[in-house]
């Protein structure tokens, strides 16, 4: 019996430890999570404070909502024990599965080891950016051709890819992305549209 038990125990404190371990590698841990009974696996959102629910889902396209419900959700804390919580839950017919912040504010373990991994990396991001700063400005006085707009040389080269006639065009979604990095990664992409090296393309169904 004692051996069954310490057995559970273990289980259960792994679960806690995955996701501080995926933090410190800077992975999207997912958390297994019980919702009125039912067993579920959720994204864990470490890039806010605050979890936004809009009607956009990662790749911009519209969410459709089902509706959503106040429901209580287990999760195993990092003493082998089960820590309840209750919120809302939306229901999308996308593949929009995240354990938000307002969730993850009510178990202390998790939410001590996000923050935790959010001051660090910040601390990191200013750490490197100040090194970065001082980089491209001595670059951008050496080599001030390099920095110049557009594609500079590189305009004589096209590579052209060609689709088979039998071939299905197949839609997969970006990569998630913290939230607190969408507009960094939107104004990126926004640079390389305007400068011609990506092309955009509307898809609709």
């Amino acid at each position: 019996m004692s051996r069954h038990g310490s057995t559970t125990h273990y289980r259960r404190n792994r679960q806690i430890n995955h996701v501080i371990a995926a933090l410190k590698k800077d992975d999207h841990p997912h958390l297994d999570v019980i919702i009125n009974g039912h067993p579920t696996t959720l994204l864990l959102d470490t890039g806010a404070e605050k979890t936004d629910v809009t009607g956009y889902a990662a790749n911009g396209s519209p969410l459709k909502f089902r509706g959503c419900f106040e429901t209580d959700f287990v999760v195993s804390d990092s003493s082998g024990g089960l820590l309840p919580g209750r919120g809302t839950c939306y229901v999308t017919e996308d593949d929009c599965n995240v354990f938000g912040m307002p969730w993850i504010k009510q178990l202390p373990d998790l939410y001590k080891a996000v923050r935790k991994y959010e001051i660090h990396r910040s601390m990191v991001v200013d750490h490197v950016s100040s090194y970065r700063d001082a980089i491209v400005a001595n670059l951008r006085t050496r080599f001030p051709n390099v920095f110049k707009p557009g594609l500079g040389r590189c305009t004589t080269t096209k590579a052209t890819l060609m689709l088979r006639a039998d071939a299905i065009p197949v839609f997969k979604k970006k990569r998630p992305v913290p939230y607190a990095n969408i507009a960094a990664l939107d104004k990126e992409i926004d640079r390389l549209l305007a400068e011609d090296v990506l092309l955009s393309r509307h898809l609709f169904k």
